[in-house]
C-alpha cells in the first residue's frame, strides 16, 4: 500500500517504498530511500552523522527518455555484449518500466545516483548521472567558448595594432622605432600584441 512520508517542512512524499540502501560517497555514509509513484521516482538520502537530508526525483517520462537514449546510443555495441547493461537495456524503455522489471530498474538507478560535494558552496547534493554529465558538457562548452572569445579578441587587437602602428627608421639612432599613428606615441620596443610578428619597414 502507499507510504506517506512527512518531513518537518510539511513536504509530502507519496508513493511506494521500493528500495532502501546504504551508500558511501566522499568518505561519508548515506541512507537511501526510494519511492515510486505513477508519476515519478523519488530518491531521499539521510546522513546520520550530520542529519543532512537530500532529495531528488526523476519523472517517469524523463526516465523513459533517458533509457531510450542509452539504448539508441549503445544498441550496436550491446548487440554482441554480455555485460549487465546490455542484458538490461536491450529493448525499449516502456517494457523496462513495467512492474516485473522493477528490481533490475532499481539496481540500475541506484548505480547512477551521484552524491557529491558542490565545489561552489561545499554542501552535499544529490543528482543523477545524466545531470552530472550534462553539467560537465556545459562546463566544457563554456570553456571552449571562452577560449574562442579570447582568441578572437587577441586577433582583433592584433589587427588594430597593424592599423594603428607603423615602423619608422630613426636616422639619428640608426635603428627602427614604432609610432602610433593616432597618438604619435613612439617607442623602441615593438607592441607586445604583435607577438613574434613585426610591422613592415
Amino acid at each position: 500500500r502507499p507510504i506517506f512520508l512527512f518531513s518537518r517542512r510539511n513536504i509530502v512524499e507519496r508513493g511506494l517504498l521500493i528500495k532502501t540502501a546504504v551508500l558511501q560517497s566522499c568518505g561519508e555514509i548515506f541512507l537511501l530511500s526510494m519511492f515510486r509513484s505513477p508519476y515519478d521516482i523519488v530518491f531521499c538520502t539521510y546522513q546520520p552523522s550530520t542529519r543532512l537530508q537530500l532529495r531528488t526525483k526523476i519523472s517517469i517520462p524523463k526516465l523513459s527518455s533517458w533509457l531510450n537514449q542509452i539504448y539508441a546510443e549503445n544498441r550496436t555495441t550491446w548487440s554482441s555484449s554480455k555485460n549487465a547493461d546490455a542484458s538490461f537495456i536491450s529493448e525499449p524503455a516502456l517494457r523496462l518500466l513495467k512492474q516485473e522489471n522493477q528490481p533490475n530498474l532499481i539496481e540500475w538507478l541506484v548505480k547512477r545516483v551521484v552524491i557529491r560535494e558542490n565545489p561552489k558552496h561545499g554542501k552535499f547534493e544529490l543528482l543523477f548521472q545524466y545531470e552530472a554529465e550534462e553539467e560537465r558538457v556545459i562546463k566544457l562548452v563554456t570553456k571552449i567558448q571562452s577560449q574562442w572569445r579570447r582568441i578572437k579578441s587577441r586577433r582583433a587587437a592584433k589587427s588594430q595594432t597593424y592599423t594603428h602602428w607603423e615602423k619608422i627608421y630613426v636616422r639619428e639612432e640608426r635603428m627602427f622605432a614604432y609610432r602610433n599613428t593616432i597618438t604619435d606615441e613612439r617607442q623602441w620596443e615593438k607592441p607586445k600584441l604583435l607577438g613574434e610578428d613585426d610591422l613592415p619597414e
